[in-house]
């Protein structure tokens, strides 16, 4: 461990640091201080939070892991009396990828068939996602392949990669791993695209402007309260400007109510309407208009 002495404070590198940091590159030193300051984070996030493309950021990686930064080794304690860093994830190397396709021939169909679903070459970061997704969720590689095709050919996502790496994490903890278990929630996952479709053709927008918030309280729409795009279709005839959540209030009400039908929505807005509550002022202002009425006819 070395360490650096401030005005008012104390920091410490491991030696694995101190050993490359003037051979590394500006990118790489912002990667290693903000992994080392923030704990483990997404490549993603890490870009996002530099500024620097995700490249630079993977490249980075590679850089400190082949030198033990963030290998088994105990994490530094970066400032005086901070808290334990968790450990940061640790990605695979260019050896390793090439040790691993050649001790298991499920990773080389797994990229050779991504390959083709993207119809170009798969760079050694996107290779390495892959096969990390695999080992690391426990998901086989037909669940995986058929998911990657669903964001692709179905949904037609930008970074169909990266998509289907977050799903998988997100599958891998709800306990959906096998190609059974993948076909299933598969056909879940369509039949909701479909009803975000058909509501997005109603609202005259883009399904891709809905958020997952948005797709939830559609599901909620057609699972739970049994409407369809007609229903959607009504709110915006009384209300054009409505969006999805003023939408889904307004059926979820109607639900309440026990409105079946377009006709029962309708058949009730004009049972309500056509008799108007008359109000206490209203009724003593009629009143007070007969007997003034009265005075003038007698007076006649």
């Amino acid at each position: 461990m070395v360490s650096v002495r401030g005005k008012k404070e104390k920091m410490e590198f491991p030696e694995s640091f101190a050993s490359r940091f003037r051979s590394a590159d500006s990118a790489a030193l912002k990667v290693a201080l903000y992994v080392m300051m923030n704990g483990p984070s997404e490549e993603s996030d890490i870009a996002a939070a530099l500024g620097i493309p995700e490249a630079s950021v993977q490249r980075s990686l590679d850089f400190w892991n082949d030198s033990g930064l963030f290998g088994d080794s105990p994490e530094p304690e970066i400032l005086k009396d901070s808290a334990p860093l968790k450990k940061v994830r640790r990605h695979l190397s260019h050896n390793e990828i090439a040790v691993a396709l050649n001790g298991n021939k499920e990773y080389a169909v797994l990229l050779q068939e991504s390959q083709k679903l993207l119809g170009r070459e798969l760079s050694v970061s996107e290779s390495r996602l892959l096969i990390e997704t695999v080992t690391e969720n426990g998901i086989t590689v037909p669940a995986l392949l058929m998911l990657e095709s669903y964001w692709l050919e179905t949904e037609k996502v930008k970074n169909v990669l990266n998509r289907t790496a977050r799903t998988a994490r997100t599958w891998s903890e709800q306990g959906i791993r096998t190609l059974e278990e993948a076909e299933a929630e598969l056909s879940r996952m369509e039949e909701s695209y479909h009803r975000a479709l058909e509501t997005a053709a109603v609202m005259n927008t883009e399904v891709s402007g809905f958020t997952a918030k948005d797709r939830r309280l559609i599901d909620t729409i057609y699972e739970k309260y049994r409407y369809d795009g007609s229903f959607i279709s009504e709110v915006l005839a009384r209300n054009p400007e409505a969006n999805l959540p003023y939408i889904s209030a307004v059926l979820k009400d109607w639900h309440k109510k026990g409105y079946r039908t377009i006709s029962d929505v309708r058949l009730n807005s004009l049972s309500s309407s056509s008799a108007p509550a008359v109000s206490a002022d209203t009724k003593d202002s009629d009143s007070l208009f007969r007997k003034a009425i009265r005075k003038i006819n007698e007076a006649k």
